[in-house]
């Protein structure tokens, strides 16, 4: 298999474009009675009159088939990479987006290309990055215990860090303040508008949205618009990694009277005392989570390998297999030839 940087490389088209080409489109100059005009781009690959790429362009970015990518979506990549300041190649950002939310989804991701907003609804919580979409999936949690201590625990230490060091998580299509309302709604619209889902591609069945516009909507939510998060995620995992706890980093690196002021409301009793063995425990709490995502960070990294892709525009299938090397992890899809 070649990575998706080597298929770019060896594509006429992109190497063509890639000089010559201007980021405004030009319309083809071929159009046939049985497919619709097509019209050359900046990537190298042509779109339909609806901007949406072809077989040959999910190819390379190894994403299936059966799930339309529009030119809008990886335009956005381009912009978000510039904001941050990277020079990774857009297509395999968002190659590497993909990867990261069928891991996301899980099982919950419908094979035959559509959802409804029940089977949405069965998506996980909420994820964990060690820097951004563009990085690594740490931990998902699918239930809402589980999202509500990684919450927790990344609301504290942001407090006791003095906003340095940021946990990396983030919500997902399934959290269920979004859709206990609207899983059930005959307006698929009305639903889908709660959850921040823009249905744009006409699917067969009018109660279902397809995968492609969940994925373009989970795009257009994640991508990071600045650096600042991303460094107090990557901030956050190295601090992690160096096994120091909670009050010396606080203590270390903001005083001892930065951190007595921002522990006290957390052992502070109802008639105003304080409780230490409250602050005690707490903190014991925290460190443990810092632990667990030393642990699962560890542990993608080395499950981490370099983005590949399937030189086959048939690609359209996934296959669910299972992570066992974190139990946080609960899944991913991969693509086959059909």
């Amino acid at each position: 298999m070649n990575t998706v940087s080597s298929l770019l490389a060896s594509a006429s088209l992109y190497q063509t474009n890639k000089t010559t080409s201007s980021t405004s489109t030009q319309a083809s100059a071929t159009t046939s009675s049985t497919s619709s005009a097509t019209i050359s781009t900046q990537w190298g690959f042509k779109v339909d009159e609806d901007g949406y790429f072809g077989e040959d362009f999910n190819a390379v970015a190894n994403i299936p088939s059966n799930v339309k990518i529009n030119e809008t979506t990886l335009e956005a990549v381009q912009e978000s990479l510039q904001t941050i300041g990277s020079t990774q190649d857009p297509i395999s950002a968002l190659s590497k987006v993909w990867s990261n939310f069928t891991k996301i989804a899980g099982s919950s991701l419908d094979t035959d290309g559509t959802m409804t907003l029940s089977q949405i609804a069965t998506m996980p919580y909420s994820y964990q990055t060690d820097s951004s979409i563009f990085g690594n999936i740490v931990s998902i949690q699918d239930s809402i215990e589980e999202y509500l201590t990684v919450s927790s625990t990344s609301n504290d230490i942001r407090t006791l860090s003095n906003g340095t060091l940021d946990t990396g998580v983030e919500t997902f299509y399934g959290l269920q303040s979004y859709l206990q309302n609207t899983a059930t709604t005959s307006d698929l619209q009305e639903g889908l508008s709660v959850i921040g889902i823009q249905a744009n591609e006409i699917v067969a069945n009018e109660n279902e949205v397809s995968v492609g516009d969940i994925f373009s909507s989970f795009v257009a939510d994640i991508l990071p618009t600045g650096t600042e998060k991303i460094e107090a995620t990557e901030a956050y995992f190295e601090f992690a990694q160096s096994g120091q706890d909670i009050q010396s980093y606080a203590t270390n690196n903001f005083g001892q009277d930065f951190f007595d002021e921002a522990i006290q409301g957390y052992g502070t009793l109802p008639d105003g005392s304080t409780n230490n063995e409250l602050v005690d425990l707490f903190l014991e709490e925290c460190n443990k989570q810092i632990q667990a995502d030393a642990k699962n960070y560890n542990a993608a990294l080395k499950t981490n390998t370099p983005q590949e892709t399937v030189a086959n525009p048939a690609v359209k299938q996934y296959i669910i297999y299972n992570d066992t090397s974190s139990s946080l992890l609960s899944g991913s899809l991969v693509s086959i030839d059909s």
